[in-house]
């Protein structure tokens, strides 16, 4: 590390291995990452290769260059980020926060954040947002409630348990949104309020794809809907996404939308264009989405 900082190396992937070692979730590894002479590095990405366990980056130097960040199995002290100041795009895998259950994120420059927490590692109950320039939101497998301040909001993909409280700041930016909700026993009526009160504040989208299982949550709960307006006035392609867990079977899934749900959906904009994408293509778009962030992480190498 003292070397590739001294040759004011612009880019490092740190990955630690500590050889044949028994971990367990909540015994942290603590690792102090010197970064003092670090001035000149753009892009880090430091992973842990044991999938069971987690590194604690206790370094609290300050990345002044740092403008990428991607971090896999790592946990971090609250108030990390504050020492890297130009921070634009980060990406978490399977971290958490140290002593807390809340993951709380708070930058002024973060343009671009993901977030995955991977199923099987629900370490974390709650992901608080502070990001007034995030342009960009992703967020998968993450279970819990989510607070969510980032006015400038362009971008969200959501793919993961259908949320307990999703509270956010007006998203009047939003162009395109994708939501992939799903529980542990299917999606059912007790989930119905928490979901619709989330397509409310995404009211301004213009590109919305949901997962079948949405709609069909919304088929059960149509009392909750048939008396309220349709809030998505911008609406220019609707696209229903075939159902998440398909086992790769790829078996079709017959998408019936109700009246009422295709009224709550689509009356405020009606041309709009509705798309059924098949149920082939379910595991391709997981697929793609991790492409997808792969290109943009090789993007900003």
């Amino acid at each position: 590390m003292n070397y590739a900082f001294s040759h004011n190396v612009q880019q490092v992937n740190l990955t630690c291995w500590f050889g044949n070692i028994t971990c367990f979730p909540d015994d942290d590894i603590g690792f102090s990452l010197s970064l003092s002479n670090s001035q000149t590095i753009k892009h880090l990405t430091f992973s842990r290769c044991c999938y069971y366990d987690h590194i604690a980056l206790t370094s609290t130097s300050k990345l002044s260059s740092l403008t990428t960040l991607h971090l896999d199995h790592i946990t971090l002290y609250d108030g990390f980020f504050s020492n890297c100041p130009n921070l634009e795009n980060l990406t978490l895998n399977c971290c958490r926060m140290l002593g807390s259950n809340a993951f709380k994120i708070s930058h002024p420059r973060l343009c671009n954040l993901t977030v995955n927490q991977g199923q099987g590692h629900l370490v974390s109950n709650t992901l608080d947002v502070v990001a007034p320039q995030l342009k960009n939101l992703t967020i998968t497998e993450f279970g819990g409630s989510y607070r969510i301040s980032a006015p400038e909001l362009a971008s969200l993909l959501f793919r993961g348990f259908a949320p307990f409280m999703f509270s956010t700041d007006a998203l009047n930016l939003l162009e395109k949104a994708q939501l992939s909700l799903y529980s542990l026993n299917g999606l059912d009526s007790p989930d119905a309020p928490s979901v619709i009160s989330l397509l409310q504040k995404l009211h301004n989208v213009e590109d919305f794809s949901l997962s079948v299982e949405i709609v069909e949550l919304l088929n059960s709960a149509v009392e909750l809907i048939s008396h309220q307006a349709s809030p998505f006035a911008n609406l220019k392609s609707l696209k229903i996404l075939p159902r998440i867990n398909c086992g790769w079977k790829h078996q079709h899934v017959q998408v019936i939308m109700s009246t009422e749900v295709k009224s709550y959906l689509l009356d405020s904009s009606p041309e709009a264009t509705l798309t059924e994408v098949p149920s082939e293509h379910c595991c391709d778009l997981i697929a793609a989405r991790a492409l997808i962030f792969k290109k943009a992480e090789n993007n900003h190498a």
